[in-house]
């Protein structure tokens, strides 16, 4: 709701607000968890319809995009990258 709340609020002054929310990504941290941590992490992501963690690039280009003129009406939208985990 704080989104949305926003992106009421500020739209009257011409200001776009979206939230992105990725679920695991590679990251270098990634390499330094636990075996145990790892093994959960990867029981997550095989309950995925698209297997695998969600790369940077995908994060990027989203933001990018909903930064551009491409998305001018664009507000309010609370955007998941998560390949489908919460489907599940």
């Amino acid at each position: 709701m704080l989104t949305k709340s926003h992106a009421v609020y500020l739209g009257q002054h011409g200001i776009r607000v979206n939230s992105v929310n990725p679920s695991m990504m590679k990251t270098p941290l990634v390499d330094a968890w636990t075996p145990e941590f790892r093994a959960h992490a990867d029981a997550l992501v095989s309950r995925q319809p698209i297997k695998g963690f969600v790369p940077l690039e995908d994060v990027a280009n989203l933001i990018m995009y909903l930064s551009s003129s491409s998305s001018g009406s664009i507000t309010g939208e609370n955007i998941r990258v998560d390949r489908g985990y919460l489907l599940c």
